[in-house]
């Protein structure tokens, strides 16, 4: 059985990010952003930079979960806090095709030497993400790649 001190180690070792994405090719964040009333923690245009100095070709608007140190449940859970409020505004935003793709990517990279990964997702914030017409992409990013590198 792991140490306590070895059972820290390997959770640091790990990291897990929940975001969540809309996307579409005419897709106005600022727009977005008013319809919601929430404001976003990334966005651009389409044409506009986005992260590595790409244009992107298409409108994005983001939040991510917070804490970013935070389990996966509860990034998803103070995602699902933050958007819940206007979940009829960005359903009718989705049924009315402003918003081409509506996503929460949960990506975790396991500890080195992890053979398996696996992580439950709760029941209850599956349902709440799926009722707001948001789909679930899952990203495990596997440590031994990267250490080949």
């Amino acid at each position: 059985m792991a140490s306590p001190v070895h059972m820290r180690q390997r959770a640091k070792a790990e990291w897990r990010c929940v975001s969540l994405t809309l996307v579409g090719r005419d897709l106005n964040p600022d727009n977005v952003s008013n319809t919601l009333r929430i404001r976003p923690d990334d966005s651009a245009r389409r044409g506009e930079s986005f992260g590595a100095k790409r244009k992107t070709k298409f409108g994005l608007w983001s939040l991510d979960g917070r804490p970013s140190s935070g389990r996966i449940h509860t990034q998803m859970k103070n995602l699902l806090q933050r958007i819940e409020p206007a979940g009829k505004e960005l359903r009718r935003m989705i049924d009315a095709g402003d918003v081409d793709q509506a996503y929460m990517r949960i990506s975790f990279q396991p500890s080195s030497g992890i053979a398996v990964a696996e992580r439950v997702l709760p029941a209850e914030l599956v349902a709440g993400v799926t009722s707001l017409g948001i789909d679930i992409v899952i990203s495990v990013n596997m440590p031994q790649y990267f250490e080949a590198l």
